[in-house]
């Protein structure tokens, strides 16, 4: 994994969090 994509789908991740 690069760290562009690890990034990304961090905020991927915090975004669906905070959906909730």
């Amino acid at each position: 994994l690069s760290v562009e994509r690890l990034s990304s789908m961090k905020k991927y991740v915090f975004g669906l969090g905070s959906a909730q």
